[in-house]
Parts: structure tokens; C-alpha cells; sequence
């Protein structure tokens, strides 16, 4: 490592030399000065993101440098700027160390300890929870009949090595779906290279299909917190999102949260910050209770974090937009109950009425009128009537003019 960094040395003071003006006579960087700094450098430099934690660079912080590695670290970093701001993750008792995180804990500790062993010269000692995460992390799920998982194997998994077996797992079945889950990640990342997101997507797509649906057909499949999983979820985020697909963006945004919260200690700033972003993308989908609750909890997290940041506030404006809209929500859907519930009363009366009506008119042609005969005895009443009350010709004769004594007229 020494003989590196003193070649490493060499090549910067020369090119530094070349940069400088000769003019002057400023004299040229001394070889083993540069080795000495690019060791320091190497040995304590942080790499620096912004406030959703993307890597935008590295730079060396003095007294940052006496923080020590843990595998269970009381301390998360996070940055403002160019600030490097270190906070405890909850309470720490007096005369306890404060330790931060020299690398990425959600991948193997098998990985964790070659970096650290390379980079800073020690190897962390493991711990029973370090066990527990990597169980998480290398689990692989046998499938029996219906879907369920009978046995657990347990593989590594690196962003840039793949599968690495720390023994022969002695079925060769599972080693060629490993080998063929390495060759379809690494078409995602080369159409996704080529500048071809919606391709990408596709790909990803079928690959997440392949290792991490609940099938029957399927022989193997992830475990729920394999590191394999989280980093195909947040390639899929990504890439939905450059491809504007916002739906789909929300279902691996889900699935990234859902690995995040098996495999990180809580609280801590990468959790919260993709609860942050499913946040955004449940609000964009009109989902207000789940954008409500996904902001929520990132702002719990980041406030016993001590962050409060430009992102901090947009989560705030999210969550009181997501309870307005609920609200309305609400409001309209108890005045559609209520319209409802009114048109089933009226639709009630309506059809009471109509059945009493119906009923009447029943009544009504079922008994007959008190004064009603049948026709026929009726049409024979009145023929006798009139037969009976009708006058003769013979009752109204004129009497003979011969008979009637007209002095009785006077």
C-alpha cells in the first residue's frame, strides 16, 4: 500500500508541477508530501451528498476524521452544503463512544470487512445483530408447492461483483440462477448506460418478475431484505421516473421502503429519505392517506435525526396538502352518503305510497257497490216499471160532445 501512494505521489507533484508558473519559482510539491496527504485522504476523507443523499463528492473533514467505524453506529452524518453535520441517532449514555458508519450497511458485513481492510486497515468484529442483517441480506427462498418457501440458502450479493458464494453451495441449480440473474442485471445496466430508460425499464421489469415474484413456477426467489432486491427496486425507481412513468415509479418506490425498513437501523437518513420520496409520488397519484402517512414518517425520522432541512419542509407542505385533501375528501364523500341515504328515503316513500295505492284499488275492484244489480234483472226492472206506470190510448179518450151539460162550465 505504501509503494501505490508514493507512485500516486510522484504522478501528482509531477502534474502540479507542470501547472504551476515558472516565472515565480515556486518550487514543485515534494513526492512524499503527496503520498502523505493522498494517505490521509484515503484513510479519512467522507464522501459528500446532497439532501437526498446522492454522492456529489469527497472531501476531508478534520475533526470529523476522530470518528471511529461501527458496525452498529450511535451516529449518522448527513450534509448542509459543504457542511458535514454529525448527529446522535438517539440517547447515548455518558463515556460512550460515538461512532458513525465507514461504508454502506445494507450490504454483506463478507464485503464491508474486504473494504475496510483495504482502505482503512481493520476488519470490524460482528456482532449477533451484523448476523442477523446479513441473514437478511444473502437470503435466498426455496419454493414448494403453492408458492411457500420450504428452505432458505444464503448468497452474497455486490453492485459490482454479483453473486460471490463464500462456499460451493452444492446445487448447481441454484448457482445457475444466480449466474443467470447476473447476466439479465447487467442488460439493465447497459441499456440503461446506452440512454434507453424506457428499454431499461423492461428489462428490469422481467428481471424483477424472474427473482422476486411470488410464483409457484419458480424454483428460487429473493429474500425479502436481499441486497439484490433493494438494488434492483431503486434501478427501477430511477428509471421509471426518467421514463415519466409515475405509477410504476410508485410500486418500486413501495418496494424499495418496504427492503430499507428490514435492513437499516432506525432511525436513519437513507430510510427517511426514500419515505420522502414515496411521499411525493403517492401525492402525484392522489393517494392523500398513503402520501400523509409516508410523510409523516420521514419527518418523525429526521426529527429525532436533528434534520430539518429544505426537504424537511417540502415533506411538511406534502403533509398538510395530503390531510387537506383528505378532508375534502371526506366532506364530499359524507355529502354523496348523504344524497344517497336521501334518495333512499325518498325512493322508500315513494314506493310505500305507491303500495297503499295499489292496495286501495285492490279493495276496491274485489268488493262490489252496495246499489250495483247485474245488468240484465236491472234492464227487465225497468221495462215492468214503465209497462206498469205508462198510460193507455183508452185512458186518454175524449168524451162524447153530446154528453156534457155546458151549463155546469159557467
Amino acid at each position: 500500500r505504501r509503494g501505490e501512494l508514493r507512485g500516486m505521489g510522484e504522478l501528482v507533484a509531477s502534474l502540479v508541477a507542470q501547472g504551476l508558473p515558472k516565472e515565480r519559482g515556486v518550487r514543485a510539491p515534494d513526492a512524499m508530501a503527496a503520498a502523505r496527504l493522498l494517505a490521509v485522504i484515503a484513510v479519512n476523507a467522507m464522501i459528500v451528498t446532497d439532501e437526498e443523499y446522492r454522492e456529489v463528492g469527497l472531501a476531508l473533514y478534520i475533526n470529523a476524521s476522530a470518528f471511529n467505524h461501527s458496525e452498529e453506529p450511535n451516529c449518522s452524518q448527513s450534509f448542509e452544503g459543504r457542511d458535514l453535520v454529525v448527529r446522535a441517532r438517539g440517547r447515548v449514555q455518558k463515556g460512550v463512544e460515538l461512532t458513525i458508519t465507514y461504508s454502506e450497511l445494507a450490504e454483506s458485513s463478507c464485503f464491508r470487512r474486504e473494504q475496510l481492510k483495504k482502505q482503512y486497515l481493520f476488519a470490524p468484529s460482528l456482532t449477533q445483530s451484523v448476523r442477523d442483517r446479513d441473514r437478511l441480506l444473502e437470503e435466498i427462498e426455496e419454493i414448494g408447492e403453492r408458492g411457500r418457501s420450504t428452505s432458505s440458502h444464503f448468497l452474497p450479493w455486490h453492485s459490482e461483483r454479483g453473486f460471490v458464494p463464500q462456499a460451493q453451495t452444492g446445487d448447481w441449480d441454484l448457482e445457475e440462477w444466480a449466474s443467470e440473474l447476473d447476466r439479465l442485471l447487467k442488460e439493465v445496466e447497459a441499456a440503461s448506460e446506452q440512454g434507453s430508460p424506457s428499454s431499461a425499464l423492461s428489462a428490469a421489469r422481467r428481471l424483477w418478475e424472474q427473482c422476486c415474484v411470488e410464483d409457484s413456477s419458480k424454483k428460487w426467489r429473493l429474500g425479502k431484505g436481499h441486497a439484490l432486491r433493494l438494488h434492483l427496486a431503486r434501478l427501477g425507481m430511477d428509471l421509471a421516473v426518467a421514463s415519466q412513468r409515475w405509477e410504476e415509479a410508485l410500486a418500486w418506490a413501495r418496494a424499495v421502503c418496504q427492503v430499507e425498513a428490514l435492513v437499516y437501523p432506525s432511525p436513519w437518513p437513507v430510510v427517511a429519505c426514500s419515505q420522502g420520496r414515496l411521499a411525493k409520488l403517492e401525492l402525484y397519484a392522489n393517494n392523500f392517506k398513503a402520501a400523509a402517512a409516508a410523510s409523516t414518517s420521514a419527518l418523525r425520522d429526521f426529527a429525532a435525526l436533528g434534520i430539518d432541512n429544505s426537504l424537511c419542509q417540502e415533506l411538511r407542505q406534502i403533509a398538510a396538502q395530503a390531510a387537506a385533501e383528505r378532508r375534502c375528501q371526506a366532506q364530499a364523500m359524507a355529502e354523496e352518503e348523504k344524497k344517497e341515504e336521501h334518495a333512499k328515503k325518498e325512493s322508500k316513500e315513494e314506493k310505500k305510497k305507491k303500495e297503499e295505492e295499489d292496495e286501495k284499488l285492490r279493495r276496491a275492484r274485489e268488493q262490489p257497490k252496495p246499489h250495483q244489480q247485474p245488468v240484465q234483472q236491472a234492464e227487465e226492472d225497468v221495462i215492468t216499471s214503465k209497462s206498469k206506470a205508462s198510460p193507455s190510448a183508452k185512458d186518454y179518450a175524449l168524451p162524447d160532445p153530446a154528453t156534457i151539460d155546458f151549463a155546469d162550465l159557467d
